[in-house]
């Protein structure tokens, strides 16, 4: 009777899915997720762009009213969602690239663990866009009137203290925002928290954002942020 009352509001497919997984018969894709991030051995903000990738993935299933267990879920619906999701919406291919990395290690996961037949997101990534034969050609440093601008456009403090020390230090803005006041002391910064191993350094606090560095930290707690 439930089914019906999906089906007649959401749909047929919906319907089928509802009754599968109420009869033990369908698996919802979310459902085996935190079995999978258990074993990968990652920090948690990226359990939590992969574990994002693939609810937004199921999410989708469901806006476009798709079965969205994984025994129905297809490679023709892994492409469709590629094409729809990412070319349609003009997404970098990096940033596509790295939530179809992630949901194929999750299908490589469910097909070694007996919940999925195979990976049907092998082959599906975006091939690499590069302009005059490199994508670094579309960087370049800023020009010392843009710079001015920036630190003369009247920003928030905290922005302004940010810029200075991201032009004077070379860190990432994530690195950055992670500094806690235990990491910036006698004339070092140091880096705890980066993407790889070869992330992890100290930065020598450059003389012109030694006052900066010295006021963020004055009155807080060695735990507390910069």
């Amino acid at each position: 009777d439930r089914a019906a009352e999906v089906g007649t509001t959401h749909g047929l497919n919906r319907a089928l899915f509802f009754n599968g997984v109420a009869l033990g018969k369908l698996t919802p894709i979310t459902a085996p997720i935190d079995a999978w991030l258990a074993e990968r051995l990652m920090k948690p903000r990226q359990k939590l762009d992969y574990k994002r990738s693939v609810t937004r993935f199921a999410d989708w299933l469901v806006s476009m009213k798709l079965p969205s267990n994984i025994e129905d879920t297809e490679r023709k619906t892994a492409g469709r969602y590629v094409t729809e999701a990412f070319v349609g919406k003009g997404v970098h291919w990096k940033t596509a690239n790295k939530s179809i990395s992630a949901l194929s290690g999750y299908w490589k996961w469910m097909n070694k663990k007996g919940y999925a037949s195979e990976n049907i997101w092998a082959l599906q990534s975006l091939p690499k866009v590069k302009l005059n034969g490199d994508d670094r050609h579309t960087k370049r440093p800023f020009t010392d009137e843009e710079v001015s601008v920036l630190l003369r456009g009247n920003p928030k403090l905290v922005l302004l203290d940010a810029s200075k020390i991201a032009a004077l230090s070379g860190m990432r803005t994530e690195e950055i925002a992670r500094l806690k006041v235990e990491h910036c002391a006698n004339g070092i910064m140091e880096i705890t928290d980066a993407k790889t191993t070869a992330g992890m350094r100290s930065v020598p606090i450059h003389s012109d954002i030694a006052a900066i560095i010295k006021r963020r930290c004055e009155g807080k707690v060695s735990g507390a942020y910069l």
